[in-house]
């Protein structure tokens, strides 16, 4: 099954799943805090393939859940996460100066 992804113009064109949910409790410092309904093993590997594909620059900040992106000298901390119920991935995206 391939992802369909939108661009998100607020996140400088940050690539995020259109099946993302967003999720509503989210911390003064998230930026964008959502669901994607998919298995952890799945979503995180192919994601961040999507983002290199896109001219992100990756660096694995804590285990490959925790990864800094850059582009345009913007740069953003993603936070892949498996949710509780594991049919679902969080990501948390915030601002990484």
């Amino acid at each position: 099954m391939s992802t369909e992804y939108e661009n998100v113009q607020e996140l400088n064109n940050l690539p995020v799943p259109s099946t993302a949910i967003e999720v509503a409790e989210k911390s003064a410092r998230d930026l964008n805090n959502c669901k994607i309904p998919q298995f952890f093993e799945n979503f995180n590997a192919s994601y961040q393939e999507k983002l290199k594909n896109e001219g992100w620059e990756i660096t694995e900040v804590e285990s490959n859940k925790v990864i800094s992106v850059e582009k345009n000298n913007i740069k953003y901390l993603l936070i892949i996460t498996k949710s509780s119920d594991t049919q679902t991935t969080k990501v948390t995206v915030r601002k990484n100066s």
